[in-house]
């Protein structure tokens, strides 16, 4: 009874063994694929990315009707005062100079504004673009086979890993256009 007890047990031993060699090899045969991608060039060879930019630069230049507004009524003042410098009754000219201080304190709270206005929009628009980017490497690892996807900028050796940026760049100019919210 004790051959027969242990050779079930060593029978059993010798399949959990031979079970766990065959799962290796076939895990080892399933071995995920490596690939990479310079997001540095899809940053500056896609035309999506630099619309996103141009919008950006065009939303800074633009300024703000409101700032255009002081900065004519600031000026008016300071000619005001250039004008009436020798003229002024003491009493009018400090109330032309605190005029003109209050409208600098003005133009610094909406240069400040616009500042938090675009800084908002850039982080929106580099999210979604972001957004998009990470969906678009995600569909085509799978589509691939790669079981991951590194970032060529930070890779110190990658022989012969496959590259998926001019993919991805063509993937994301044919995406449909992020809604970018600028007016």
């Amino acid at each position: 009874m004790k051959k027969k007890g242990m050779f079930f047990g060593s029978l059993i031993t010798l399949l959990v063994v031979a079970f766990c060699i065959f799962s290796v090899s076939a895990s080892w045969a399933q071995a995920p694929k490596f690939a990479q991608i310079n997001l540095t060039d899809v940053s500056s060879k896609s035309a999506k990315v630099k619309v996103a930019v141009d919008q950006l630069l065009k939303m800074q230049s633009s300024g703000s009707p409101k700032m255009e507004t002081l900065t004519a009524e600031a000026k008016k003042i300071e000619a005001d005062l250039e004008k009436g410098k020798d003229t002024l009754k003491p009493a009018d000219k400090e109330k032309l100079e605190n005029d003109l201080t209050q409208k600098y304190q003005e133009m610094q709270s909406e240069q400040q504004s616009v500042r938090t206005k675009l800084a908002v929009q850039q982080q929106a628009i580099q999210a979604a673009i972001m957004t998009q980017i990470q969906q678009i490497i995600e569909k085509t690892a799978k589509e691939q086979g790669y079981g991951a996807v590194f970032l060529k900028e930070t890779m110190i050796y990658s022989d012969g890993m496959p590259d998926l940026t001019e993919m991805v760049i063509k993937a994301l100019d044919a995406a449909p256009p992020l809604d970018l919210g600028a007016k």
